[in-house]
């Protein structure tokens, strides 16, 4: 019981795991298993890195400074998450939709896929341009 108490106490106040430190753990993971295949000490040294920074994080006293990481890790996944999860969407609704760009504002514009030259009014920048649909 001594030992598990130390333990705990040790743990106290440290700021522990996050996403930003199971994205660094992966990371680490991926460059070994590279490294497999390379045998790179540069590749060694830099993944090495990345697993010490995962553990300094998570050992880390100072919250407000590994919080402030963590939100910008946050605000950059989201906006890959976001273009990939547009990617998709736009390929799955290729089949009854169109996607073309407002030449005023460059908003993207989700149309109904019908044959033929139409006239198209921005809902954004209530501009009219026409456009065609090939297929």
């Amino acid at each position: 019981m001594n030992f598990m108490y130390r333990i705990a106490q040790f743990f106290q106040g440290r700021y522990g795991i996050d996403k930003f430190c199971y994205f660094l753990l992966i990371l680490y993971c991926l460059l070994c298993m590279v490294n497999i295949f390379t045998r790179s000490v540069i590749v060694t040294i830099i993944a090495l890195l990345i697993a010490a920074f995962a553990v300094y994080r998570t050992l880390s006293r100072n919250i407000v400074q590994r919080q402030k990481e963590a939100r910008v890790f946050d605000k950059i996944f989201n906006h890959i998450k976001y273009f990939f999860t547009s990617i998709r969407t736009r390929i799955m609704q290729s089949k009854t939709y169109c996607f073309h760009t407002c030449p005023h504002c460059k908003a993207r514009l989700r149309l109904p896929r019908k044959k033929g030259k139409h006239t198209v009014s921005c809902p954004r920048c209530k501009q009219d341009f026409k456009m065609r649909v090939w297929f």
